[in-house]
This record gives structure tokens, sequence and C-alpha cells, in this order.
């Protein structure tokens, strides 16, 4: 049956369309306002809770101007999603809202509270998380920096800041897509630091709404789906080829190589603090040019310094015809000439051990069935430690990784003496392609290495002058 039409109700209908164009419309429905999209993509409907009348015309033309500029701002949003956005932000509401009887930070005491049993790193990795959740629940991106070393606690003090600040998300699957997008770019796609942030995510959030049943349903998200969407990357808990990882984490982000004098200030600072199993493993990344993973597959037989290719045959791999081991060579430093020979030594007389975060991580391969963990674990020592933290704060630090350490071995292997290394040798050595090494490892140059090279043509232009004028 055709609806029937007031002169007030036609008149609102063009108004809307003078203001949103096409396909917006508004209707009765139960004595309230539906509203309805129109567009290519299909129909979309709202019921929104404003009476359909006439003195509510003023009020129901702002609501849809309000929800048409949100889904205009943020091209994800559906219509329901805009409408409740809207409402929420005008303090009304399309469901009645549930009775809240404490806070986000009350949840959050208690919730850390229940997990006091935990190692004090397992805790504070959490605290963490949940600050940065909150914040995103209020609209801001805060992060803790360092504010001042307190003598008294003998303890670096950290201070949460607030870097922006944007719209606040209203239901659970907003929740996490926002903390994804704001701090998912400064983490490895398919690592555990994504995937532990969701776990400690999702068992705050049904801990809230289920468990304590303190917080609305809206709350609630579809928790693996959403994982499997925003941690990125492959997971496997199959044993692959270690040299995949060059197509993964490493190739696709981590391109800048660590300078020489760059490392050198890093192992000295090292030295000075007497972090001595930390300076260990980064010399012998560094220098030997290794995935983060392969410091647990390496030998000396026969006075060479090998490194393994470990494989499980899979459908990937199974057509691979790679040694089971490759050599390794140390690359020194101008300032430490004779160093890669000294890490050789330790290595093959025992004479060193690893940080326990990563002789931990290497004693549970077989069990988890994959090397990641050990990598992820030197990733996270380096990235708290201090002086590597005022390394990236420098002009020249900006945008190096601790996978950086391997790709500085491929830049002295070209740029640091002359002849350089061809790029076959180097490629074998660092246990990849030369396709890749070409695409990937002899890709970077920055004003310096593009300086020099100018420099070095010029130079050899001159005496191809000199040698055609005599």
């Amino acid at each position: 049956m055709a609806l029937i039409r007031t002169k007030w109700d036609s008149a609102l209908r063009k108004l809307i369309k003078n203001e949103c164009g096409k396909g917006w419309l508004v209707e009765e429905q139960s004595s309230k306002t539906k509203l309805v999209r129109r567009n290519e993509d299909g129909k979309q409907a709202v019921t929104l809770p404003i009476s359909y009348e006439p003195l509510e015309q003023t009020e129901i033309l702002k609501a849809v101007v309000g929800i048409r500029k949100l889904m205009l701002k943020d091209k994800t949003l559906n219509l329901k999603q805009a409408a409740e956005i809207y409402l929420d932000n005008n303090d009304m509401s399309i469901k009645p809202k549930t009775k809240v009887v404490g806070s986000w930070e009350t949840i959050r005491i208690d919730f850390e509270k229940a997990r006091e049993g935990l190692a004090k790193s397992t805790r504070n990795e959490t605290a963490r998380r949940l600050t940065r959740l909150l914040g995103v629940i209020d609209g801001k991106k805060i992060v803790s920096k360092l504010s001042h070393y307190d003598k008294k606690l003998k303890k670096n003090i950290y201070l949460d800041t607030v870097l922006e600040t944007f719209q606040r998300p209203t239901n659970g699957d907003q929740l996490i897509r926002k903390y994804a997008e704001k701090f998912f770019p400064d983490m490895p796609a398919g690592g555990d630091g994504r995937s532990r942030d969701l776990d400690t995510i999702a068992s705050f959030i049904e801990y809230a709404v289920e468990e304590r049943k303190l917080m609305p349903d809206k709350w609630l998200y579809n928790f693996k789906r959403l994982k499997k969407e925003l941690i990125g990357g492959e997971s496997t808990t199959s044993l692959v080829d270690i040299s995949d990882i060059d197509n993964t984490l490493e190739v696709s982000e981590f391109k800048k190589p660590i300078k020489p004098e760059q490392l050198s200030t890093l192992l000295d600072a090292m030295q000075a603090d007497k972090k001595h199993d930390l300076w260990f493993v980064t010399a012998l990344i560094g220098l030997y040019g290794l995935r983060l993973a392969e410091i647990a597959v390496l030998t000396v037989r026969d006075g060479e310094f090998l490194c393994g290719n470990f494989i499980k045959r899979n459908r990937n791999t199974k057509k691979n015809s790679k040694p089971p081991f490759r050599k390794i060579m140390g690359l020194d430093l101008p300032d430490k000439i004779g160093l890669a020979s000294e890490i050789k030594t330790k290595f093959e007389s025992r004479l060193f051990k690893f940080p326990l975060p990563i002789r931990t991580q290497i004693s549970k391969v077989k069990e988890k069935g994959t090397y990641k963990d050990i990598g992820q674990a030197y990733y996270q020592l380096l990235d708290r430690y201090q002086p590597w933290k005022d390394l990236l704060a420098t002009p020249d630090g900006k945008g190096l990784s601790p996978y950086s350490l391997r790709h500085g071995w491929a830049w002295r292997a070209h740029k640091m003496v002359e002849p350089a290394m061809h790029y076959r040798e180097a490629s074998g050595l660092m246990g990849h392609t030369p396709q890749t090494h070409l695409s990937h490892y002899g890709s970077y140059f920055d004003k310096a290495t593009q300086d020099d090279a100018l420099a070095k043509y010029n130079e050899g232009l001159k005496k191809l002058q000199e040698e055609m004028s005599l």
C-alpha cells in the first residue's frame, strides 16, 4: 500500500534531498523516524529514536545531515554505525542504555588485581596494552614515554602522553580496528606482538562484559575473525625454511641498514652497561649478517662458521635444493678489526651465553614448531634498551630496526671498501638468491651514499681526462 504523505512530510523530504542529494529519505515506522539510504550497493535502513511528527522536523533534518557527514568522513561506516555515533554524541540512543555499575578504569584495576600472580614482565605488558586500549576508547592515542630517572627508586619513570585524538569508537568492532590502526603499523605483521595485544584485549573485554557484566554487549566482537584479519602475515606452526623470513617481515618492512659507526657505538654502550649477553648476540647478528632466528642454528665445523638452512619439507619448500648448511663470514667494523674472529672463537669455545629470553625460546622450538619467537625475543630486548632508543631518536637512526643489523652487513659488503664484494657471493653468504639480494639488500640508498657515488664518479672522470690529455 502506498504511503500517505502530508504537506510537512513532503516538505521535509525536499529539504533532505537539497541538503544530502538523492538516495536519502525518511518515513514513519511505529511513530518513529525510519531513515533509508539507497545507492548502487543497495539499500540500508535504520530507525531513529525521534518521533515522526511536524514538531520534530528540525531534529530529523539535523540527524540525517549529521549521519551523512559521518559516513562521508569515514567511508568504512555503514548507516547503522554512523547513526549510533551521531546519536551517542547527541545523548540519544537507538537502544536503551545498559546500566553501567563501574567505569573502564575501575574494571581495569580489578582485571589487573586478578592477575597479580603472573610474572612482572607479563603484568607490565598487560598494563601497557590496557593503557593504550582505554585511550582508544576515549578517542586518544596514548603511549608511555620516558620522563626521568628516579634515584631513590632506582628506575626510569614513564608518563602517559597523548599523541593524537580522534572519533571515539562506539562498539567492539570499531574499537579493535581503531586500536590496530593506531598501534599495529609499528609491529611486525604476523608477529607475536600483534597476537598478544589482541589476546589481552579480548580477555579484558570478555571480563568487562560477560564476567563482570559491567559493560554492554556492544563491546563484544568476533575475536577469531578479526584476529586473523588484523594480525597480518602468515601464521604457521610447522618448521619452515628460515630463509622464508626474507619474504615476510624482513623484506617488506626492514630495509634500512645500520651504518658501521652506529653499530660500533651501540656495541660500546652494551659493554659499558655490562650487557655482555646482549653485546654478544648483537655482535653475532650484525657482524655475520644473520636473520634473528638463525642464532639458534649455528655451528663450527673444520674451522668454518656454518649456519643451518633448517627445513621441514612441505608443499612450499619440498622443491628447494639448498644444502643443510651455508658458510657465513664476518665483516669487521673499521674501529673493531678482529671482532668477528673473536665472536667466532667465543662461540666455538662456548665462552658465551645468549640472554635468558632467547635461551628460553630456543629451548621451546621443538615444542612450538617454529623459530620465529627467538627473533621476537631479541627484538624485545633491543627495543627496550635505552641506547637503542636513543639511536632511533636521531635523524640518521630513524627507520632502523633489529633487522637493520643484517642489512648493515650487506651495506658494508658493497659500500665500505673497494672493490666491493660481488652480489653473487654476498647473497650466498646471506642465504638467499641473487634476485632477492638485488631487490631487497641492494636497493637501499640515502643522501650520503648518493654523494659518495657522485664523488667517486667525478674522481674517475678526472683521471680519465688526465689520461686522455697525455
